[in-house]
């Protein structure tokens, strides 16, 4: 049996050694190394399982004496004699403390970040820093329960910030089936939080009044690129980030498209614009103007690369519309009531809106572009539009609802 002097006595040597003590305890002495210059005195266990055998690392002799040592086999013994593995119960306890929410967390935005765009990527980081890993960061993740996840939710709630908790509640679910575990959030009563309500986008979809701001973007008289900009916006049908960041590259001057990669895409997925006879001119116009350069809607004062994200907005500010009534993004609802409105066929606008199918079955089977029938709705919608710039509240062409 081994005492404290003996230990103490013990001195490294070129080959590890061991000193055994009794039960099947043991210490085992190390040769000095670059990290462990005097050596090391390790404390280990050897026991039998099922008729192998398999050794449990206890700690070094500098933190856990020889009583200690033996009190910690004498535990393990017990444990064993009940059938449980007990090397293989504490690498488990390691593991479960080592995976905390940050970790956890942290490792499925890496694994995500491929599928989002930079800006996302960084908004769903800052949420989880800001509402999430103060209080629940260090804990580890199998040890959360319903108890720690409400207050969050609930003092986002309180705060009037419903849309943030609805989506910090989803990234949370999204962690815990990242590690094959059920989300405890999952178990609370909707009834608890006040109900999600959409925010629609400012637009405007009475006929006179699309056709009262159409004129007025064609008689704007602030910078020339920012009227193509807005002309554009109302031809594409783009989201005003992917208008102001497009580049010459992707347009298709042949096939009359203006194809974004996935890598620029809310959904990541690529994204084909069919372009009117109208846009293709504008976009002609312009290429004429910023064609030297990558951007087609490049930075002025070349602070950045694009246009500025508020450049559109400001614009429509100036043309007398408030927030209420109108926004860049809002050119996308205006289009999708009209053509909604004229029998078109709503995949085919959902397609040209490039939104995500919400119908896991519908988005499995709905790979189709719609394209012969989204070029000519797009061809419409711009003889519309020049309709309504005219005065005329008609339909040009016939709208197809099949």
């Amino acid at each position: 049996m081994l005492t404290d002097k003996k230990i103490r006595s013990a001195k490294p040597e070129d080959k590890p050694y061991k000193l055994y003590d009794r039960d099947g305890l043991y210490l085992l002495v190390r040769p000095a190394g670059p990290r462990t210059p005097d050596g090391a005195k390790l404390w280990r266990y050897d026991y039998r399982l099922n008729g192998k055998r398999k050794t449990l690392a206890l700690g070094s002799y500098d933190l856990l004496s020889l009583a200690e040592a033996r009190e910690q086999v004498n535990e393990a013994r017990k444990n064993i004699g009940k059938g449980i593995d007990e090397s293989a119960s504490r690498q488990a306890e390691a593991e479960r403390a080592r995976n905390t929410v940050q970790y956890v967390g942290n490792a499925w935005l890496r694994v995500r970040q491929k599928e989002w765009t930079a800006k996302t990527h960084m908004r769903i980081q800052k949420r989880l820093e800001q509402h999430v890993y103060p209080s629940l960061g260090d804990m580890p993740i199998a040890d959360v329960g319903v108890e720690h996840v409400l207050p969050i939710l609930l003092a986002l709630d309180k705060a009037g910030k419903h849309d943030t908790r609805r989506r910090v509640n989803s990234y949370m679910h999204n962690i815990w089936r990242y590690c094959s575990l059920a989300y405890p959030g999952d178990q609370l009563d909707r009834s608890l939080f006040v109900k999600h309500r959409p925010q629609h986008r400012a637009a405007l979809t009475n006929s006179r009044d699309v056709g009262q701001l159409l004129r007025l973007i064609d008689s704007y008289h602030g910078g020339v690129t920012v009227k193509y900009a807005l002309q554009l916006s109302a031809l594409t049908l783009l989201r005003p980030g992917e208008l102001r960041q497009g580049l010459w590259t992707d347009i298709d001057w042949e096939r009359h498209e203006w194809r974004i990669p996935a890598d620029r895409m809310k959904m990541r997925v690529e994204h084909i614009v069919p372009l009117s006879r109208q846009a293709l001119q504008l976009l002609q116009e312009l290429h004429r103007i910023t064609g030297r350069g990558e951007e087609i809607f490049p930075c002025q004062g070349r602070r950045s690369r694009f246009m500025s994200e508020n450049t559109v907005n400001t614009a429509i500010r100036s043309l007398g519309y408030t927030g209420a009534e109108m926004t860049a993004h809002g050119f996308r609802g205006m289009a999708s009531t009209i053509l909604n409105e004229h029998g078109f066929h709503p995949d085919a606008i959902e397609r040209q809106l490039a939104h995500r199918e919400q119908n896991d079955v519908r988005a499995a089977y709905n790979h189709a572009q719609h394209l012969p029938l989204r070029r000519e709705m797009m061809q419409w919608l711009s003889d519309y539009y020049d309709g309504l710039k005219a005065g005329k509240v008609v339909e040009i062409g016939t709208a197809q609802s099949a």
